[in-house]
């Protein structure tokens, strides 16, 4: 759980730089986009409306000069024809114009189409005057009706000009102040990237700093139960190992002593089989905490060869305290795991069964073995009450014990399961059924096989966890330990 903690502050730290700089190149990107398109757009509005305002104000100055401008001494038809050409050339100007200000929504051009329509009248009056007349000139009053109507309407092209022109510096002013407000909020977005990175930094440094730590702490105290539990395999070795030599020399005397008989030889060979398993049980208990309750490399053990073991232990037993025992017949396979170690787990669970299998009519134990996908499943089963309700998750810790605690014990044995199961890379779980008992089930790696992680297996129908899993309520009135 810490290592995860440690590789997600970093993980996190990453996530919000390059979420904070991803959000600033966004950012940026989109309002550079936004300006390109607004300063586009601004010399797409502008130069366009410029242009027919510019083009109306030279035909003005054609029409109000009635051609001398171009033809001065030319003859008065040709004159006419200029007027003609200005006054076209003047009023497409116009229309284009006006089809720029309604696309752009920029309100009607009324005052500047009586304008027109009055330069256009006053146009015509004088070029029909011209003809009429033999010199070919207007009256005086047509000029000067004339030349008011182009002064008008030159001062409002000068003032629309203008106008367009405001439009324009208002557009370019919104721009450089859009522009301003990106480049500072990029740059607060790059120092808000830089904080990010910092902080992310120091957090990283804190996390490491207190796995170190933990990890320092941890070592501690691998070590203190490393010196623990060669103090208790000393211990052991004295108190265990010691009475068995005397039992050993007292049994090579009694059968020196017994009479030649089958019966006495065959219950003096298997008693002294049975004290041969304490001291190999004893053998492994200690070999297994001298290694730091770690496995030794490379054990194994045939299956069948436990199981014989375990039906010339534990059957008379089981008979003294009136419960059937039934040893299904095993697989010929071997397991990853010392003959000791194997031997010492099935021995606690099916003495645990025996122990509280209760007072009801029924009282068996079960014991059978399968293999599949590289592992051995051993599934021990009684027909007790069950047990506790709320109790699974919590039977395999050490010195717990549950239901009826007037029986003798410690509350180590099935501790004792759990951690050597745990140590060789196998499982350990519990099921218990109300009213029909428990099944405690263990799983280890075959020989020369990769423990395979599986649920229960559907032989049992019912479904997979951990010792460390809640279970379904159950039956009370069973203590487990």
């Amino acid at each position: 759980m810490q290592s995860r903690r440690v590789l997600l502050v970093p993980l996190l730290v990453i996530t919000l730089v390059v979420g904070a700089f991803t959000a600033s190149a966004t950012y940026v990107e989109y309002y550079t986009m936004h300006l390109s398109e607004a300063a586009l757009s601004v010399s797409r509005t502008t130069m366009p409306l410029l242009e027919p305002l510019m083009d109306m104000r030279l035909q003005v100055h054609r029409i109000v000069t009635l051609g001398h401008s171009e033809a001065d001494l030319g003859p008065a038809e040709q004159r006419l024809a200029i007027v003609r050409d200005a006054q076209q050339h003047f009023n497409e100007a116009f229309a284009r114009y006006s089809q720029l200000q309604s696309a752009l929504g920029w309100g009607a051009v009324a005052e500047i189409s009586y304008s027109v329509d009055r330069l256009n009248l006053m146009s015509e009056r004088a070029v029909a005057e011209a003809e009429a007349n033999a010199s070919g000139e207007p009256s005086l009053l047509a000029i000067l009706e004339l030349r008011e109507a182009a002064e008008a309407t030159t001062r409002l092209l000068m003032r629309q000009m203008t106008l367009d022109a405001q439009r324009s510096n208002e557009a370019r002013e919104v721009l450089d102040a859009v522009g301003h407000r990106s480049l500072r909020l990029a740059h607060a977005l790059r120092w808000l990237c830089a904080a990010v990175a910092i902080l992310g930094a120091s957090l990283s440094l804190l996390a490491l700093r207190r796995h170190l730590r933990l990890s320092a702490r941890y070592a501690a105290l691998l070590e203190e139960r490393a010196t623990e539990l060669e103090q208790f395999s000393s211990r052991v070795a004295h108190d265990i190992l010691g009475p068995l030599q005397p039992v050993l020399l007292g049994l090579e005397m009694l059968g020196r002593k017994l009479p030649e008989s089958p019966e006495s030889k065959e219950l003096l060979g298997r008693t002294r089989r049975s004290v041969g398993r304490v001291q190999l049980i004893v053998d492994g208990l200690l070999d297994f905490a001298r290694a730091g309750a770690k496995p030794r490399p490379g054990a194994q053990v045939g299956l069948r060869r436990v199981a014989e073991g375990l039906r010339e232990d534990l059957v008379p037993a089981a008979m003294d305290a009136g419960v059937r025992l039934m040893i299904e017949p095993v697989p010929d396979v071997e397991v990853a795991c010392a003959e000791s170690a194997v031997t010492v787990v099935l021995q606690n669970l099916v003495r645990n069964a025996i122990k509280y299998i209760g007072d009801g009519p029924r009282r068996e134990v079960v014991v059978r073995a399968s293999v599949d996908a590289g592992a051995v499943l051993f599934v021990v089963q009684d027909s007790g009450p069950g047990l506790p309700p709320g109790t699974e998750h919590k039977i395999f810790e050490p010195h717990v014990r549950v239901g009826d605690t007037r029986l003798p014990g410690m509350g180590l044995g099935l501790a004792t399961v759990k951690r050597i199961v745990e140590a060789h890379g196998g499982r350990v779980g519990v099921q218990s059924v109300p009213g029909n008992g428990a099944s405690f089930w263990v799983e280890l790696p075959l020989a020369s096989c990769v423990p395979v992680r599986r649920d229960w297996p559907r032989a049992m129908h019912c479904v997979s966890f951990e010792a460390h899993e809640l279970l379904p309520p159950t039956c009370p009135g069973r203590s487990r330990g």
